[in-house]
């Protein structure tokens, strides 16, 4: 096992320990491993006490745990931590190949799904997720005319369908799977940023009240095209703009990324060297629904970085976004 990360998962398990202030195991969970792993009393909390202070456990993430509560009824996360001390290497092993997936993959999926029945109104839905990612709420149409959607990620899903379970109703909510870039834009570094790690001293912000730009929210936005979107009829089509209306593309660069390609056919934007410049074109996206349909276009594959936009009629360049590929080993 690599050092370091095994010295990163005990300062991580002493750092939640001390916020959840576990100490003495309560009642109930004592009674729990009795009933589990078939221990007396005493020997069933002085198995919590020793797992608690075992600052090297393996440690399952909410994530994860969220998606797989369900299958392990009878269970807390605590005590699935434990029974993984009781089954092979192998089994611990996968589970960590697991999480990593989930961090890069699951994580970042979204689902939308139709308000009806039991979560028909958007308390139910807020009850139902418990501490989860907050939902977004749509309103369209469906097939009886206009209806209320919610937009919630993999763990709000797995929350939603416990839920629907402990109040033991029939009501199955159809998820659909969105294939959407991914976009999170952190409020305190420059993260994520094209070709740059914000991490290093030299690319953190100078103050603890400085706010990088673009925010996450902010429109209109400058955002760097290098592929199909570079074409005006494509990005109208894709904007859904009036006929008369032809979107105004300007000519850009960008540095710190490279070009490759993605199934033979696809232009794919991943982090270059300093020196690397990349031609193309920019076009400024008016709201968040246009960005939206972007973000749709280019789909999971693809992620929202914030990047340095050079214009030929400014002589300053322009902090903006582009889209990243999310794999670079799918490259060729």
């Amino acid at each position: 096992m690599d050092p370091f990360e095994e010295l990163e998962r005990m300062a991580v398990n002493a750092t939640l320990d001390s916020q959840l202030g576990e100490d003495e195991p309560s009642r109930d969970d004592i009674t729990r491993w009795q009933r589990l792993f078939s221990y007396e009393y005493g020997e069933a909390k002085e198995k919590i006490k020793k797992h608690r202070s075992d600052l090297a456990r393996e440690r399952i993430s909410e994530d994860l745990w969220a998606l797989l509560r369900p299958q392990f009824e009878g269970y807390d996360r605590e005590a699935y931590e434990h029974k993984l001390t009781l089954i092979s290497p192998l089994s611990i092993s996968r589970v960590r190949s697991d999480q990593k997936l989930l961090q890069v993959s699951e994580t970042h999926a979204s689902f939308l799904f139709r308000m009806e029945g039991p979560l028909k109104q958007a308390n139910a839905v807020w009850k139902a997720l418990g501490s989860y990612l907050a939902p977004q709420f749509k309103h369209g149409w469906g097939e009886d005319g206009e209806a209320s959607f919610c937009r919630v990620n993999s763990a709000g899903k797995a929350a939603i369908e416990q839920w629907l379970s402990q109040q033991k109703s029939n009501h199955r909510p159809i998820f659909v799977r969105e294939s959407m870039a991914r976009k999170d834009l952190s409020e305190t570094s420059i993260y994520p940023f094209l070709g740059i790690d914000a991490t290093l001293p030299q690319h953190r912000l100078t103050t603890l009240n400085s706010t990088p730009e673009p925010r996450q929210n902010q429109y209109p936005v400058w955002y760097f095209f290098y592929g199909t979107l570079a074409d005006n009829s494509m990005l109208a089509h894709q904007l859904q703009l009036p006929e008369q209306d032809i979107p105004i593309l300007c000519p850009a660069s960008v540095d710190y990324g490279i070009l490759k390609s993605w199934a033979g056919k696809y232009k794919a934007l991943i982090d270059g060297p300093s020196n690397s410049i990349i031609q193309g074109w920019a076009y400024e996206v008016q709201t968040a629904e246009h960005e939206e349909a972007l973000r749709f276009y280019e789909t999971a594959k693809y992620e929202v970085v914030r990047c340095s936009i050079e214009l030929p009629d400014r002589k300053d360049a322009v902090v903006g976004l582009t889209f990243r590929f999310f794999d670079p080993s799918q490259l060729s």
